[in-house]
């Protein structure tokens, strides 16, 4: 498998709801860093957790990435998240009830893979503000 490939399964994974799928494309000792969290989460566990409380969240989302581009273990992609946030949104700061409203973010990843295929840093890069607007909370 290469690391298009990988990042490629994270987006399947993704978009099929199987956080557990997700979860093991990640290292025990990845790390995370997200606009949303004070401090990067880490580890295999962690990114399932964090997957699966955004299903919940938007139950209806869908991933679509592009512009993948390529160098040795790493790889960088636009990201376009669509969903309806009809359950709870964890945040750091407590959960945010439904508001029932469509969103769509784009954003861009940076993920290193090692030598198992396993993601080991996943940078994620979005405009938090801009969801904010769109849940209706700023």
């Amino acid at each position: 498998m290469s690391t298009l490939d990988t990042a490629k399964k994270a987006v399947e994974a993704f978009n099929r709801h199987d956080a557990d799928a997700f979860a093991a494309l990640y290292a025990d000792d990845a790390v995370a860093p997200d606009p949303q969290y004070a401090e990067p989460w880490l580890g295999r566990e962690a990114s399932r957790k964090d997957v699966a409380d955004f299903f919940a969240a938007f139950p209806d989302v869908q991933a679509r990435a592009d512009n993948f581009l390529v160098d040795g273990d790493t790889i960088a992609f636009e990201v376009e998240i669509n969903g309806t946030h009809n359950g709870p949104l964890v945040t750091p700061d407590g959960p945010v009830p439904a508001t029932n409203r469509r969103i769509q973010m784009t954003g861009g990843r940076f993920i290193r893979v090692n030598g198992q295929d396993l993601i080991t840093d996943c940078r994620r890069y979005y405009d938090q503000a801009g969801l904010m607007r769109q849940l209706g909370l700023m």
